[in-house]
């Protein structure tokens, strides 16, 4: 996996996101409709269709060979990092985010990943997010203690060498 370097994402790009969520909007589709809201004409409803798009492309976006990141600090001494393949896969690696976490946030840097009650679930792409914490010293209250990394084989284990 390559390095990250700054991109952007251009505007067509945002649009044509907004216009695919316009078309569930007219489509009937429940939850578009509740992120639209009430709405006085179709114009207003792509309106806030756009705005919305881009309010979840918000913060400084990363690619390199493999990922597009955005990374938004959302107060708190904390960043969310949202993560999508550049193939629109639903490949998670968990070395590639251990790796994203270290070069976007800080090796010595905590995150975790929220598997959340279903009122809060957000799944409308291969997308995954990581919420980190800057302060380099924090330790979340749970999980393991020490360090423990090897890619040997460990009884019935098997661990793909680091190199790949």
């Amino acid at each position: 996996m390559t390095k990250f370097e700054v991109a952007e994402i251009s505007t067509a790009q945002v649009l044509k996101t907004a216009h695919s969520w316009f078309s569930l909007y007219k489509q009937g589709d429940a939850n578009t409709i509740k992120v639209v809201g009430e709405c006085p004409n179709d114009g207003e409803a792509l309106k806030r269709l756009i705005q919305f798009t881009y309010s979840t492309m918000r913060g400084q976006v990363y690619l390199n060979d493999k990922y597009q990141v955005i990374r938004n600090e959302i107060g708190k001494g904390m960043v969310h990092l949202s993560i999508k393949t550049l193939n629109k896969t639903h490949e998670h690696d968990w070395r590639d985010y251990q790796q994203i976490k270290n070069e976007l946030v800080g090796p010595e840097c905590e995150g975790i990943e929220i598997y959340p009650a279903e009122s809060r679930l957000v799944d409308a792409a291969n997308q995954f997010h990581l919420f980190c914490w800057l302060n380099p010293t924090y330790r979340i209250p749970i999980g393991f203690r020490h360090r423990m990394v090897s890619e040997n084989t460990v009884g019935n284990s098997h661990q793909r060498p680091f190199s790949s």
